[in-house]
């Protein structure tokens, strides 16, 4: 049975953003674990980064936090494109006074498609393969559960 990642809570965002391995998005109160993507040796460096950055661009606009799995398409070029499925969950961080300090998005699994076409002149791409990647985290639902702290952070 898939369980919630738990996480190592701190007094300051900081060190809890270098003790999880946590990488920063465009808002400043949202951090993303994409340790699911840590071991992929199939998918090149870019392409992984392409899709970090496109989760990103998908939560930074409001979008995503409901739709699960989180739909979106990557461009390698003009011959190559990545569909991507991503399942999320979120953990919510708050200080001892009550004010949520941080979200952190845990990406739990990935499926992703590459498809292909031969020239820019073709209309339809052929199916190449297809990636799943899958961690021993479950994805979240919305409303995801916010996790109260008692006491001061550590």
């Amino acid at each position: 049975m898939k369980v919630a990642k738990k996480y190592d809570v701190y007094k300051t965002k900081k060190k809890i953003v270098s003790e999880n391995k946590l990488t920063a998005s465009p808002r400043e109160d949202i951090f993303y674990d994409f340790s699911i993507f840590d071991d992929i040796k199939e998918l090149d460096v870019e392409i992984i980064d392409a899709i970090k950055k496109e989760l990103m661009k998908y939560h930074a606009v409001g979008a995503g936090w409901i739709n699960q799995p989180i739909p979106f398409l990557v461009s390698q070029d003009p011959f190559t494109n990545y569909y991507c499925n991503l399942e999320t969950a979120f953990t919510k961080v708050f200080k001892s006074n009550g004010n949520r300090m941080m979200i952190i998005v845990n990406v739990a699994a990935a499926k992703i498609n590459k498809w292909e076409r031969q020239s820019i002149y073709d209309r339809n791409y052929s199916h190449v393969k297809e990636y799943r990647y899958s961690s021993d985290y479950t994805a979240g639902k919305y409303p995801d559960i916010e996790i109260a702290y008692e006491g001061e952070l550590i």
